[in-house]
């Protein structure tokens, strides 16, 4: 693992799970259900201790965990969720790290 792998996200128990790979901290939960043919989150769960992580905006988090999922885990080209021209560019490096590439 290198310093720009953010993230490790592995399934387990009917959940996905998604921690910070440097620090190990869970930072999301979502649950996935089937339903006839199809997977479906119906909960998700996001760490709200602010000394562990200190996002507290439930939309930014939603498209974190869409892109997480899209791109980290499904490996589709998916827009990050950011705008690369923006100043919050090298927050969002901290975040995923090469994956906004």
């Amino acid at each position: 693992m290198q310093m720009e792998d953010k993230w490790l996200i592995y399934y387990n128990d009917g959940c996905l799970h998604f921690h910070r790979s440097w620090t190990g901290a869970k930072i999301y939960e979502a649950r996935i259900n089937k339903i006839d043919t199809s997977y479906v989150i119906s909960d998700i769960a996001v760490e709200r201790d602010t000394e562990i992580y200190s996002a507290t905006n439930d939309n930014e988090d939603v498209r974190s965990l869409c892109f997480l999922i899209g791109r980290g885990l499904l490996g589709l080209n998916v827009d990050a969720p950011v705008d690369m021209d923006s100043d919050d560019v090298l927050r969002w490096w901290s975040n995923f790290g090469r994956m906004i590439l």
